[in-house]
């Protein structure tokens, strides 16, 4: 991130000159101590988050905060071009499992001052902020968590008795043939592909229960996805094929490859799918777009049978301290103000939110199943510590082709390939300053287990 941002910076360093002599040495024009300019995301939730600022504003006489709300795949090049033209908001949104990216430069403040006394008021003991930790600092508070569940259509499963929610990865799999056999028009689970597509989280499920029982999970180094291949073990190949083969036996429907984020919403909502893979924060959505009278349920993808875990795939939505903000203290308060439990009740009251703090209960049900089954999320995700550049939507291209049957090769050589690039990428010293990285050799003690879950369904 820090190369990507210099390289940003040269490029604008002329356009910029001129603002930058008028504000100063520092390329910003502070405000007083008193004002906080707050970036922030979800245009969506832009009344109630107004709402909170005019609340905040009148128990606080004095402050004013500026708020600026920008979609969620525009935050990134919103706080470059913050950071380069010296203009960081105080205040701004971020993904706690992916801040690392900012902390090499020195955006984001240190909080840990700050743990003792509010850490404990979160879920799960303050799980939340261990995802923001970098380098032993917490940079990123939690204020409500963002996952993807299965969502089911209870209407279905009431007619269909013989439809049992699964408990395990293979009661999944019979789950689905069933809806398959015995609704043959029904697309058994919603779920699309494109890069980042919802899809491809079971693969990485499938991966992260491999992972689970062979016991990498417990390597020092295993979240950073830099432990070196094995290519011995076949076990990376036969997630790929079993992945391949939920495709090729249905499992999304037909072509989930072309379904677009508004179409699984949409089939789910009409009645066209008995279940789908979604967010939790669109379920408000979903709800409001469904047949009045018609009730949703939740579950998490189950693992094989015989291993006590669950997969979310997911993270938290939380706020960062500008290390530039004039008043630190004030920044914190206010997101103290975010996380208290009065504006998380309310906040989940009106948008239907996951939140964080630990005083917040649901009256929908749904939501409560949902708080409960999301204390797994993030818990096994890799958190890549390096920068892939172009690699890595080189080697979706390639898993692509071999999804679709046009790969020159087999799942080990797709692998081998794809790791080929990956190590590239690490080496690169400019993607990774200022030496670049390489694979790290695993310390953990391999266990055995039965592999038979990852035979391919046919």
């Amino acid at each position: 991130m820090k190369k990507i941002i210099k390289c940003l910076a040269l490029v604008l360093v002329i356009a910029l000159a001129v603002s930058i002599v008028a504000c100063g040495s520092t390329g910003r024009k502070r405000g007083d101590k008193n004002t906080l300019n707050f970036l922030y995301i979800w245009p969506e939730h832009e009344v109630a988050m107004n709402k909170i600022i005019t609340d905040y504003m009148a128990e606080h006489p004095g402050v004013t905060i500026n708020p600026s709300v920008v979609p969620h795949d525009e935050v990134d090049r919103a706080l470059q071009s913050a950071y380069i033209g010296g203009t960081m908001p105080d205040v701004f949104f971020y993904w706690s499992d992916k801040v690392y990216k900012w902390v090499a430069d020195d955006i984001p403040y240190a909080l840990n001052d700050y743990a003792d006394g509010w850490k404990e008021d979160f879920v799960s003991d303050g799980v939340g902020w261990e995802a923001g930790k970098v380098d032993g600092n917490y940079y990123a508070i939690p204020f409500r968590s963002t996952g993807f569940l299965i969502l089911y259509n209870k209407s279905y499963f009431d007619v269909h008795p013989q439809w049992t929610i699964p408990t395990t990865l293979q009661e999944f799999e019979q789950l689905i043939m069933k809806i398959q056999a015995d609704e043959p028009g029904l697309i058994p689970l919603g779920a699309y592909g494109g890069s980042g597509g919802t899809m491809y989280q079971f693969q990485t499920a499938l991966s992260i229960f491999v992972a689970i029982c062979n016991g990498s999970v417990e390597d020092p180094n295993y979240r950073t996805g830099r432990l070196a291949p094995d290519y011995e073990d076949d076990a990376g190949a036969k997630v790929i094929d079993k992945f391949k083969s939920y495709i090729d036996a249905g499992f999304f429907g037909p072509n989930p490859h072309a379904k677009t984020r508004e179409d699984v919403m949409a089939d789910f909502m009409n009645g066209q799918s008995a279940m789908c893979l979604f967010n939790n924060n669109e379920l408000g959505t979903l709800l409001e777009g469904m047949e009045e009278g018609t009730e949703i349920e939740t579950f998490a993808i189950p693992a094989p049978a015989g291993v006590d875990a669950k997969y979310i795939y997911g993270t938290y939505d939380s706020f960062c301290v500008a290390n530039s903000a004039p008043n630190k203290e004030l920044a914190v308060d206010f997101i103290k103000y975010l996380t208290s439990a009065e504006v998380q009740k309310e906040w989940t009251r009106t948008e239907k939110s996951i939140m964080v703090n630990k005083e917040v209960t649901y009256d929908d049900p749904v939501q409560q199943t949902l708080a409960n089954e999301m204390q797994f999320v993030g818990k096994y995700d890799i958190y890549p510590d390096y920068n892939s550049g172009d690699k890595g939507d080189i080697n979706f291209n390639l898993l692509l082709s071999y999804l679709n049957g046009s790969y020159k090769g087999n799942a080990t050589d797709l692998l081998k390939e794809m790791d080929g690039n990956t190590v590239q990428a690490m080496r690169d010293s400019l993607l990774n300053p200022p030496d670049g990285l390489d694979w790290i050799q695993p310390t953990y003690t391999k266990k055995d287990y039965d592999d038979s879950w990852l035979n391919p369904v046919r």
